[in-house]
């Protein structure tokens, strides 16, 4: 039981751990709170399960192939938002972390 405990608190903590180094290391470079990492990444889990469960394909091909997914489409939002900070500026850049999480939600 100690043991059992002991284990899911790690696992939670590693989770809560890495979490908190993305946004910092997102903080850092861009001087921006972004927490539309986590939604992207939430949707494609989202579309894997989906895929995992109700259309039966293998885990291991749901979760390569929505790796290499997740990661273009995150490429693609990156590279909009980057270019919009470059043209509008320091604040109105702000307004460009909730728009893929306007996108994604609407």
């Amino acid at each position: 039981m100690f043991l059992q405990a002991f284990i899911s608190g790690l696992s939670t903590g590693s989770v809560y751990a890495l979490v908190a180094l993305s946004i910092v290391i997102i903080f850092k470079a861009s001087e921006v709170v972004n927490f539309g990492a986590g939604e992207i990444f939430m949707l494609g889990a989202y579309i894997g399960l989906l895929f995992y469960a109700y259309y039966g394909l293998s885990f291991l091909l749901v979760v390569t192939a929505f790796k290499e997914i997740q990661e273009n489409r995150e490429q693609v939002f990156e590279m909009i938002r980057f270019n919009e900070q470059e043209e509008v500026g320091k604040y109105l850049s702000k307004l460009t972390d909730v728009g893929p999480a306007h996108f994604l939600f609407s």
